[in-house]
């Protein structure tokens, strides 16, 4: 009896809610341009117009308008059960509203703010059938198909028809033929143009890395949305998903390995092997030890983004710019409220702006201006272009920051992944080419290939943090030349021939091979890392760990306090919900060259480019890529300064951050030691046997070789090198033009078989003296020696000089230049 009077409860709850929620729909008021509306009659108005299917409902809306908690706690604890009944009044009401009856359209309804979300992992069998929020981040989606909803059959013995079979979780046929006179139970045919069809699509979502326990694995849930709700989530959205829990068969589980593809096409049974054409599976005598499993799936009303702090600048955004530029743009702006414009323009006049974005960002890191300009400008970015051909010219600016440890590179990589809403943190040692760019799996249920988005692909349009990126295996570094600079990822494996974007920035982190820096080494010994990759990244930061009282000091003191104090006294000068608003609206801005900066962008690229070609000791060459890099800087530059043009003094400012990653290479002093001194030193080490006389004889020897030692700059000793070589060359054309001449006179000569090495010396120290650089003769015995050195440098090391007649005196061998050597430039 008291279950009877419980399910009456239930009953009367239901049909109160039900003409509650009618009047809901039809007198729920909203103020919109200072008009009082009635908000839903109006959006019932426009699916018609619109011709949508799905009326959608702010849950906030109905808790306001229906006191009753009890009326509420039945929507939310049984949903199942009401939703059917409120598919109905809403189907009737736009029917009302349209003057519309015996429709064959369906209409549906999708709440949204819920009052309370839940993780992945807090679902469970009581949440079945409820209605819940869920938070996640989708990392598979599968192509949209059409699914069966309610069927319309036809038996094959009587032809009649059965309508409005509800197909529960797998294709459902009516147990018995409606005539009376008929016994079909199995011989069905459907009619598909009386049955009703939806949009199906199922998503992969997996819970967010905060929410994962310690030693915990990261949990994951399968996904169903319908109707309008399909499209709405892509991989590597962070989405809130409106819906309830629902249980289905898990039809795969029934088989044995290898039988997954003998799925049936009309049925969800198993054929089982040796059976022949089974209907199904007859008993559990066939299934041996299995059991029959089910598995939970959340079916989702509603998906949104989930809120944060800025969106980045999509390519959707990009297209609609071009067809109404002003238009679109002022669409952009309506998000921001004129409390948030004025906070915006509050920083925009502020005095020195680039400089107080720069030190807000990543306030735990103390000092290190330059990297922070970079990543600052990294956040802003510059312009997506697309040329008549259809080229995609890249906006993204890619960093990588190399540096001795501990000198927080992922501090600022962590800090750029909680400030963006769609970036993606990983590890180069951890990470696979798979897990980088993307996968090709087997859907477990249909046996299809499906693409499972990688690190790069998940970050689409937003930045991939990439810490140990020197750890990184070479293959898997290769998989990323393309997605750096065409920003495109191109899979061709099982069938499947695709290009997929990843349009994202990348911030990268590595550590020198050697654990610290050499600086007298350049960029490329430093880093194991290939060349085509080093010349895709826009700026270079190299962070030295070097030792300066006061700098060490102040680090110190700014680290004791954030522990002292748990983080609570850093105040940065700008905030970062501000610095989120200004980025925010400063990607709205799309800024162009001036003319001027146009010339000083040509002057800096060439001027950069002479440099290059001009010394020996630069961290990498200059290409037509760091001209793209320059442009990409300078509009970022722009958008900082809330400008819509490009000045000359943002190009400046971007040659001097590219200059500033181009590292010199600094060399010591280079020595200069008489030959017969180290050949003295070796003889006396094997002649003293004496270990105290041994001791005496290497003091002096130690002596001598100070006086007798000379030192150079490492810029001398190029400097001299390459008149060594230009001498030996005027040389060659000398004695050329000799032979030419004596020939044209009849007479019979001879080339010289290379040049004297004191011919050669003699000829530097003439020229020396021509041009004022010898003062004395002292100054000219101290050359001689050095050149005499670095010609034997050339010869025994670099074999830039071969020897091609040999003599007893050093000083009266013959020299020439090694046929195959070409002057650097």
């Amino acid at each position: 009896m008291s279950q009877m009077n419980f399910s009456q409860t239930i009953q009367h709850k239901i049909e109160t809610l039900k003409t509650q929620f009618l009047n809901f729909l039809n007198n729920f008021e909203l103020i919109e341009n200072g008009n009082k509306i009635k908000y839903y009659r109006e959006k019932g108005f426009q699916l018609k117009d619109l011709e949508k299917n799905t009326l959608f409902i702010d849950f906030n809306h109905l808790l306001g308008f229906i006191d009753d908690n009890d009326i509420t706690d039945v929507i939310l604890s049984d949903y199942y059960r009401i939703e059917p009944h409120f598919r109905k009044i809403v189907s009737n009401f736009i029917f009302s509203l349209t003057n519309t009856s015996n429709s064959q359209e369906n209409y549906y309804l999708s709440f949204y703010n819920l009052p309370v979300e839940k993780k992945i992992r807090e679902l469970g069998t009581f949440d079945i059938g409820k209605l819940n929020s869920i938070k996640g981040l989708v990392t598979r989606s599968s192509e949209v198909r059409p699914e069966l909803l309610y069927g319309t059959f036809i038996c094959q013995l009587c032809n009649s028809e059965v309508r409005d079979v509800e197909q529960q979780f797998k294709y459902t046929e009516p147990k018995i033929c409606t005539n009376p006179g008929c016994n079909n139970h199995t011989k069905w045919m459907l009619k598909p143009q009386s049955s009703v069809f939806s949009d199906f699509q199922k998503l992969r979502v997996q819970e967010e890395s905060s929410d994962i326990p310690a030693g915990g694995m990261p949990r994951s849930i399968d996904i169903v949305c319908r109707g309008e709700v399909v499209d709405a989530a892509k991989p590597g959205d962070k989405c809130i998903f409106t819906g309830y829990l629902i249980v289905v068969p898990d039809i795969a589980a029934l088989t044995k390995p290898g039988e997954k593809t003998e799925m049936g096409v009309k049925s969800d049974a198993v054929r089982v092997k040796g059976e022949g054409n089974n209907d199904g599976i007859t008993g559990l005598s066939q299934l041996g030890q299995r059991d029959l499993n089910y598995r939970l799936v959340f079916l989702a009303i509603n998906i949104e983004a989930k809120k944060s702090r800025f969106n980045l600048w999509n390519q959707e955004d990009e297209e609609n710019l071009e067809l109404n530029e002003e238009q679109e743009r002022q669409r952009l702006l309506q998000d921001f409220s004129e409390r948030e414009l004025s906070d915006i323009d509050k920083i925009k006049n502020s005095a020195n702006v680039y400089e107080r974005l720069a030190s807000s960002l990543c306030p735990t890191v103390h000092g290190h201006l330059e990297v922070k300009k970079g990543i600052l400008l990294m956040l802003f970015g510059g312009i997506n272009k697309k040329t008549e051909e259809g080229i995609n010219l890249r906006g993204d600016i890619n960093i990588c920051m190399v540096g001795d440890p501990s000198t927080a590179k992922s501090q600022f990589l962590k800090y750029v992944n909680k400030l963006i809403p769609r970036s993606v943190y990983t590890s180069g040692k951890a990470s696979t080419t798979a897990g980088l760019t993307a996968s090709v799996s087997k859907d477990p249920e249909t046996g299809e290939n499906c693409i499972e988005a990688g690190a790069l692909m998940l970050s689409d349009q937003g930045i991939c943090c990439i810490d140990e990126f020197d750890k990184m295996d070479k293959k898997d570094q290769v998989a990323i030349h393309e997605a750096m600079e065409q920003q495109t990822i191109s899979i061709s494996k099982a069938g499947i021939q695709a290009t997929l974007n990843s349009r994202a920035s990348i911030l990268a982190a590595a550590n020198p091979i050697f654990g610290r820096y050499d600086k007298s080494k350049s960029l490329k010994y430093n880093l194991d890392i290939s060349a085509p990759i080093l010349s895709r990244f826009d700026l270079f930061f190299v962070i030295l760990d070097e030792c300066n009282e006061q700098s060490d000091r102040m680090i110190a003191q700014h680290i004791v306090n954030i522990h002292q104090t748990s983080g609570r006294i850093i105040n940065p000068e700008i905030s970062t919900e501000d610095l989120s608003k200004y980025i925010r609206f400063a990607r709205t801005i799309k800024p162009v060259f001036t003319r001027e900066a146009a010339l000083e962008l040509q002057r800096s690229y060439v001027k950069l480019r002479q440099g290059d070609s001009n010394s020996n000791n630069t961290s990498y060459r200059i290409t037509v890529r760091q001209l793209e890099s320059l442009i990409r800087l300078s509009e970022a530059l722009a958008r900082v300064h809330i400008s819509s043009e490009i000045t000359p003094e943002y190009v400046q400012e971007a040659a001097r951050l590219l200059q500033s990653s181009i590292l010199k290479i600094e060399k010591g002093q280079y020595e200069i030691q008489e030959e017969e001194e180290q050949k003295t030193d070796l003889q006396q080490k094997e002649q003293n046997q004496n270990i105290i006389q041994e001791e005496i004889e290497l003091r002096q020897q130690q002596q001598r070789k100070k006086e007798n030692k000379i030192q150079i700059t490492y810029e001398e000793y190029l400097n001299m090198r390459k008149l060594v070589i230009h001498t030996v060359k005027d040389l060659e054309i000398q004695d050329n033009q000799r032979v030419q001449t004596e020939e044209q006179d009849g007479m019979e000569v001879e080339r010289q078989n290379g040049f004297e090495q004191r011919v050669i010396v003699e000829q530097i120290l003439n020229q020396l003296l021509e041009n004022d650089l010898i003062q004395s003769e002292e100054d000219a015995n101290k050359l001689k020696k050095i050149y005499s050195t670095i010609i034997k440098k050339l010869v025994d090391i670099d074999q830039i000089l071969i020897v091609t007649e040999e003599a007893s005196n050093v000083d009266e061998r013959r020299l020439q230049l090694h046929a195959n050597y070409c002057e650097d430039n």
